[in-house]
């Protein structure tokens, strides 16, 4: 159950990580072009 949970935190841990740099990529990208 503790590894169940601990993969679970690391997998929302990576998905958050990966939602941020996604926003950031797509702001940034907004602002070079405008």
């Amino acid at each position: 159950m503790a590894a169940a949970l601990a993969f679970y935190i690391l997998s929302a841990l990576f998905f958050d990580n990966f939602v941020i740099n996604n926003i950031v990529e797509t702001a940034t990208s907004r602002h070079d072009e405008g």
